[in-house]
């Protein structure tokens, strides 16, 4: 009992430090300030016409609009309809942008919190979860995308919520709602929305009490997605993501699409392929690494789409970090321990693990 206070206290002050270590990270480029060599890397950003992208200026002006200080037919679609993070941010008496990345920093604070309450939700001991808090806070991501204006940290945050929401085995409706929010802060967040179907087909639960309930939360999060652009009084030009080849031919022929894809992914996908190879993510347990296998495979296909109908970066295949670090961490595990949660219905020991919890 003492020893496993004095690591949950150990493991206490780690997070802390991690959360310190994600503000001085993400504070780096706040509101574009970009000192030093970063600036060198981010002149073609401030030489746009609004000195930021289009997508940030489309979420500046939204935010606007909730003030009162923009008009309806001002909005940049599609952006105008992702309105949680704006919405937010209008309640925070900053210039719209400095609201907007303080939206932003709290998201990121938040998602190390609910990433690190998943990972022992799945049996990962205090030395995994240190591993992957830090995995998250010290990336690339957190430095170049956090606090520039993107909604990308609240819906990173959102989808690991729901992630947090499937493994802990949390009430139908409270998933759905998450689900949904999710959806509104970015309407690309609905793939995700299949999750908590594919955890109880997962677990051998395939009954319709099962199965129903949860395979009307993607129907819910296409509803919300649909009522917003039905009741917003902003333009509506319809689907905006077309594929093409000319999106293709310019991601492939920029330089950055592949140097942001490998600052973001590298350390993360390197230790997850290294945990499942060896086979030390089997320790998790089946079901919960198939939930973790689906929202990779979600984001990787999002990342691919955008390179075919959008400007493509590390910060479209951010979301799959929720999903990726579960499993990169899996790899520290103790060789002596094992296991997979108790508290999680369903979900069976491997043969030959003690129980002990990973990385303890």
């Amino acid at each position: 009992m003492v020893v496993e206070r004095k690591r949950a206290v150990a493991t206490g002050a780690w997070i802390a430090a991690e959360m310190a270590a994600l503000v001085l990270v993400a504070s780096i480029r706040f509101d574009y300030r970009d000192p030093g060599l970063v600036g060198r890397f981010t002149t073609s950003v401030r030489a746009l016409p609004f000195g930021h992208g289009i997508d940030v200026e489309g979420y500046i002006r939204l935010t606007e609009y909730f003030r009162g200080l923009a008009p309806a037919d001002s909005m940049m679609p599609p952006y105008c309809f992702r309105i949680i993070a704006p919405l937010a941010a209008s309640a925070i008496p900053a210039a719209p942008l400095t609201a907007l990345d303080l939206v932003d920093l709290a998201s990121l604070l938040a998602t190390l919190l609910v990433i690190d309450r998943a990972m022992r939700r799945m049996g990962l001991g205090n030395r995994a979860r240190v591993i992957g808090g830090a995995m998250f806070a010290v990336s690339f991501p957190t430095f170049y995308y956090a606090t520039v204006g993107f909604v990308d940290p609240v819906a990173v945050f959102a989808v690991a919520l729901l992630l947090w929401c499937v493994v802990a085995d949390a009430p139908v409706w409270g998933t759905a709602a998450v689900a949904v929010l999710a959806a509104l802060v970015k309407e690309t967040n609905a793939a995700f929305s299949i999750l908590p179907l594919a955890f109880q087909a997962a677990r051998g639960r395939r009954t319709l009490r099962d199965l129903g309930p949860r395979a009307l939360i993607p129907l819910a999060c296409v509803a919300a997605i649909l009522g917003v652009h039905a009741l917003a009084p902003f333009p509506d030009p319809g689907f905006t993501w077309k594929p093409s080849l000319a999106s293709v031919a310019e991601n492939l022929s920029r330089p950055r699409t592949y140097l942001s894809l490998a600052l973001t992914v590298l350390i993360p996908a390197s230790l997850a392929t290294m945990s499942l190879v060896s086979g030390r993510a089997k320790a998790i347990g089946a079901p919960l690494l198939a939930v973790l296998g689906v929202g990779c495979v979600l984001a990787s296909a999002m990342y691919l789409y955008s390179l075919f109908s959008a400007y493509t970066d590390g910060r479209i295949i951010w979301i799959v970090y929720p999903f990726a670090i579960p499993i990169a961490v899996a790899w520290f595990r103790s060789r002596e321990t094992g296991g997979v949660p108790r508290s999680v219905p369903g979900v069976h020991r491997q043969p030959g693990h003690p129980g002990g919890a990973i990385g303890a």
